[in-house]
């Protein structure tokens, strides 16, 4: 059957027409893919492992007994095809009437669930059945079911009666639906993307994006992440993978995919990792990702404010903010702050920053000094003509070069896009960098910026007081972590902190260990007192700790440093070893059914301890198929084998969970 369908598909792909499976149901394992009703006696349809895996009926338990019951296939989609075909496998046993008592239907009405009967039905007069009297399964010819082309909704039902007198047996084996259509096609672009970056231990990267599309799709849409970059159709949130979408009509429309790097990788390049963008009959598209991470620390210069007063323009300017605990001296470090004028690719300033912005300061770039002045009361920290945005014009920091030869590190607007209509418009307006965002973003992101109308006496380009009072601040060995702990006698406009950690009482060296930001109080005379558990950290080394605020206007406060001491935890006179988790990449990978597959891992903890431990294999749609481990195990090192088998060809993922650790990874099976 499955040879005939393909010989036929050869033939139509000249000229762009083509003979594919509509629906398939081989029966390998389960009952799944099909629904199942009994309209009367006790007697049910049921898997049976016959012809491969089939779908078994019989009347007869002890004794011949009276039955209707219906097997029915999921809705069948022809809108885009013609000249559909039926094609199965049956074996019929201990039955006098075939046509009777195992028969064939169509419904173009049936609600997809429950109670069959109530729908209409119209009966298939298939040939070539089975004669009723043997366990052998031969495939039944082909039934031309073109009648029902162009159909949306179709339903086929393989309806079995017996009586207390007559009680066959119906075996059904791989049902299959082919028909000729469109060939199907899917596009992406771009189909490349690069740049994605981000410093060891601040990931993710920044995200971009792709647009995805499909025609005459006979099966859902699947966009599988390579390892090291996940993918979302929300901006900012929802990063997994695979995302599957599926289609109307057999068509998806352009859809836009974001992709950004994954957090907590290593030092090193990950380029040409593929995107997969795959459906059943269509030819795989591709939007290949590189991108790297890198060592030092994030350079946390970013843009704070852009100001277009509608009073007087020329007043307007950009203002910096220095997220860091160290000064950057603008005349050591290269940084250009360039302005593209209505998107186009030949109207770039470009203005190389001069002078000195303090650790946790701000720095204003003015078009014009006096007029700064008279506005504000103070001189601006660096004049440039180029600041002449009008509310369209996009604004981009880079570091060690200008437009074209540096790093771009911040953004304000979309490279080669006019602003006129955008949400970044900010014609006779201020656009203010929302409290809590506390890193550059090279893609300019809509939910970090506030955006008001404003005039000069609306828009204050000055600093902010210290927000903070510190009661205490303290790093303390705690339930096998170490555990940061601080109280604030008051706060002022703190909108939350953050925790940095390094080797050395070097700041400059320090890097994040929070993932997301933690709450403060905003503004508040009342002690609070906060605790934050790092779990990265190695009970038995050494640690420096800086704890920073962040607050509303845009600036940051750095206390610190503390000192984390180690101790022996189990008082048996020697330091004790925290062990964290992993799993090595699975091999071999692919891997053939039928052969066996290894998984070396580490079970993380306080050594010697014992802690819950699950590894799943899990399908493209998400669901679990394979359960390797799921109980508790002793901090250490392990390898699992598995041999493939009771499983269909495909892409599947690992998944390795403990305690404070998940990671899950692709697994290709042949």
């Amino acid at each position: 059957m499955k040879k005939l369908i393909l010989f036929v598909s050869f033939l139509f792909i000249a000229s762009g027409l083509y003979a594919v499976e509509v629906y398939s149901e081989p029966f390998t394992s389960d009952l799944s893919g099909v629904t199942t009703f009994s309209v009367s006696g006790a007697q049910e349809w049921h898997w049976q492992s016959y012809d491969s895996g089939c779908a078994k009926m019989s009347g007869y338990d002890g004794g011949q007994n009276a039955n209707e019951d219906w097997l029915i296939t999921p809705v069948i989609d022809l809108t885009n095809y013609t000249d559909t075909k039926l094609d199965f496998r049956e074996a019929i046993n201990y039955e006098s009437d075939v046509s009777t008592y195992e028969t064939i239907w169509a419904s173009t009405n049936y609600s997809g669930t429950g109670d069959p009967t109530g729908a209409t039905w119209d009966q298939l007069n298939v040939t070539g059945r089975s004669p009723g009297n043997t366990w052998s399964f031969n495939d039944v010819d082909q039934f031309d079911l073109s009648g029902y082309d162009g159909e949306s909704t179709l339903y086929l039902g393989f309806k079995y009666l017996s009586t207390d007198t007559n009680a066959g047996t119906w075996e059904i084996g791989e049902i299959v639906v082919s028909a000729t259509g469109s060939s199907p096609e899917i596009t992406v672009d771009p189909t490349t993307l690069s740049g994605f970056s981000y410093i060891v231990g601040n990931g993710p990267s920044a995200e971009q994006s792709f647009d995805v599309s499909a025609t005459n799709l006979t099966g859902n849409l699947t966009i599988t992440a390579p390892t090291n970059y996940e993918i979302s159709e929300t901006s900012g949130s929802g990063y997994t993978s695979p995302i599957t979408l599926t289609p109307t009509g057999g068509t998806v429309s352009s859809t836009t995919i974001y992709v950004r790097l994954e957090a907590g990788l290593p030092v090193g390049t990950y380029n040409n990792e593929d995107i997969t963008a795959s459906s059943t009959g269509a030819t795989d598209k591709t939007v290949t990702c590189s991108g790297s991470v890198n060592s030092g620390t994030l350079p946390r210069l970013m843009i704070s404010k852009v100001a277009d007063p509608s009073d007087v323009y020329q007043a307007r300017f950009v203002q910096l903010y220095n997220g860091t605990g160290s000064e950057i001296d603008f005349d050591s470090e290269t940084w250009y702050l360039c302005r593209q004028a209505n998107g186009s690719p030949t109207s770039w300033g470009d203005v190389l920053l001069t002078g000195i912005i303090a650790a946790g300061g701000i720095f204003n770039i003015a078009y014009n000094q006096s007029y700064f002045n008279t506005a504000w009361g103070f001189d601006p920290n660096q004049v440039s003509g180029n600041i002449t945005g009008n509310g369209d014009d996009g604004y981009f920091l880079y570091q060690n070069g200008d437009h074209s030869s540096g790093t771009l590190v911040d953004a304000y607007g979309v490279i080669d896009q006019d602003g006129s209509g955008e949400p970044w418009e900010y014609t006779d307006s201020k656009a203010v960098r929302k409290a809590g965002t506390t890193n550059p973003n090279p893609t300019w992101t809509a939910s970090e910026w506030d955006i008001t109308s404003a005039t000069t006496a609306q828009i204050d380009p000055s600093t902010t007081t210290l927000p903070v009072e510190l009661s205490s601040f303290t790093a303390v060995y705690a339930n096998e972590f170490v555990t940061i702990q601080w109280a604030t006698a008051s706060e002022t406009d703190v909108i939350g902190f953050n925790i940095y950690r390094a080797y050395e009482d070097d700041f400059s060296q320090a890097e994040q260990i929070n993932f997301s930001l933690i709450p403060g109080h905003g503004t508040t005379t009342q002690p609070n007192e906060y605790s934050f558990i790092d779990e990265t950290a190695n009970v038995c080394i050494t640690y420096h700790y800086w704890l920073e605020s962040v607050n509303y206007g845009g600036t940051n406060d750095v206390y610190g440093s503390i000192q984390y001491d180690p101790v022996d935890v189990d008082g048996d006179g020697e330091l004790n070893t925290i062990i964290h988790s992993y799993i090595e990449d699975a091999y071999p990978n692919p891997v053939k059914i039928g052969d066996e597959i290894h998984f070396d891992f580490m079970i993380g903890g306080l050594e010697g301890t014992t802690r819950p431990v699950s590894l799943n294999i899990y399908n493209i749609k998400g669901e679990l198929v394979k359960e390797i481990i799921n109980d508790y195990r002793v901090v250490n090192d392990y390898n699992e084998t598995w041999r493939v088998n009771d499983i269909t060809k495909g892409v599947y993922f690992y998944q390795l969970k403990t305690e404070n650790y998940q990671e899950t990874k692709k697994l290709l099976i042949q």
